[in-house]
């Protein structure tokens, strides 16, 4: 009898660890909204020069994971380029750019993670990692679109220099510095329905 019953909270305890993690909690700290139709303006920063657009898609929620489809649309270089991503209860995992797959995904943002915890963003497997990121503590960002208690993201590669993305609950990115000292910020953001 006691065999089972501990097999049995055994079990309970597995479902329990492998369960999706629920909306509500969830929505708390979304750093990476899909809703289709949700839509982000960026200007150089200090400038009011439109860099790019970025526009969801596509978004499916299966068993706790969701996936979504992104838009970019430049307007300096007058390119779109499509991107896919996988939200689960790891991260943000960027799967690759229009028709190519990354070799191993690139895990943009670690859901648990701590100030100063750092992880191998993916995209192929050479060892050593060739890119590694590291979370930031929270902090306010100025942006034509308002002012956001934000995460950031700092890319290092293997090669040096460093790129460093902020990221606020339920808008997404709204500051994306890069390894030239150039950076863009949120002009204006539209959730989708």
């Amino acid at each position: 009898m006691r065999f089972t019953f501990t097999l049995l909270l055994a079990s309970v305890a597995v479902v329990a660890l492998a369960a999706p993690v629920p909306k509500a909690a969830r929505k708390k700290g979304d750093y990476f909204p899909t809703a289709v139709g949700t839509k982000w303006e960026y200007v150089q920063e200090g400038t009011d020069t439109l860099d790019h657009t970025r526009e969801v898609t596509e978004s499916d929620e299966k068993d706790g994971v969701r996936t979504a489809a992104f838009k970019w649309t430049s307007h300096a270089n007058a390119y779109t380029k499509g991107s896919r991503y996988r939200i689960d209860a790891g991260g943000v995992w960027r799967l690759g750019w229009d028709d190519h797959t990354f070799e191993e995904p690139n895990r943009m943002f670690k859901f648990g993670a701590k100030a100063g915890e750092s992880w191998d963003a993916g995209i192929t497997k050479k060892k050593p990692a060739e890119f590694v990121n590291e979370l930031g503590a929270e902090e306010e960002v100025v942006t034509p679109a308002g002012k956001f208690q934000a995460v950031s993201v700092a890319v290092k590669q293997a090669k040096g220099g460093v790129d460093t993305y902020w990221y606020a609950p339920d808008v997404g990115m709204v500051r994306w510095k890069f390894t030239t000292g150039k950076a863009i910020v949120l002009k204006a953001f539209t959730p989708g329905k």
